[in-house]
C-alpha cells in the first residue's frame, strides 16, 4: 500500500503524551529491544543480529528508527527506510518497514495515531509518498487504520 502527501488524512485528536524520539547507534541495544518485542508485525527476523548489526544499521543516513513512548514509557517502534531517487536525494518515497506497539498498548486507540505521527515524519523527510513494507498482506485492524488515513494498493 502507498500514500501520497495529498492523499493523507491524518488521525488530529491530540495525545501529547505520545512521543517518538530517533534513535541513532549508541541505542543500539534499546532498538534490539524494542525490535525484539514488538511482535509478530516486523517484517524481517533480525534475531540473529548483533549489536554491532543494529548499531551499523540504524547509523545509516537512509535509517530512521524511532522508539515510542507514551507517559514516558516505551511503548514500541517506528522505522522508516528512506529510498533516494539517484539524482534527488530528498525526494523519493519512504518505506514503513516497522511499526509495533508492544501488547498491552494495543487497545488504547494509540495505532492511529502512531502511523499518524509516522507519516508526518516521512513527508518532513522530503518523501514524495510512503509506501508500506508488508503491502496488501497488513493484518486487521491495522490494514483498515492505513486505508483511513489515505493509503491505497501500490500500483
Amino acid at each position: 500500500m502507498e500514500l501520497s502527501r495529498a492523499n493523507f488524512f491524518p488521525r488530529l485528536w491530540a495525545n501529547e503524551n505520545l512521543s517518538m524520539q530517533r534513535l541513532g547507534a549508541s541505542a543500539s541495544r534499546f532498538a534490539a529491544f524494542l525490535w525484539e518485542n514488538i511482535g509478530d508485525g516486523a517484517p524481517d527476523d533480525r534475531g540473529a543480529w548483533t549489536l554491532a548489526n543494529w548499531a551499523k544499521h540504524i547509523s545509516q543516513p537512509q535509517c530512521q528508527f524511532y522508539a515510542l513512548f507514551l507517559d514516558g514509557e516505551p511503548i514500541g517502534c517506528v522505522e522508516l527506510q528512506l529510498q533516494p531517487r539517484l539524482m534527488d536525494a530528498s525526494k523519493g518515497p519512504v518505506r514503513l518497514t516497522a511499526l509495533g506497539i508492544f501488547e498491552e498498548y494495543t487497545g488504547e486507540s494509540i495505532g492511529p495515531l502512531v502511523l499518524t505521527r509516522a507519516v508526518e515524519k516521512a513527508f518532513a523527510s522530503g518523501a514524495t509518498k510512503v509506501v508500506l513494507e508488508s503491502g496488501d498482506q497488513l493484518p486487521e485492524p491495522f490494514s483498515t487504520i492505513c486505508r483511513h488515513q489515505g493509503f491505497v494498493p501500490a500500483g
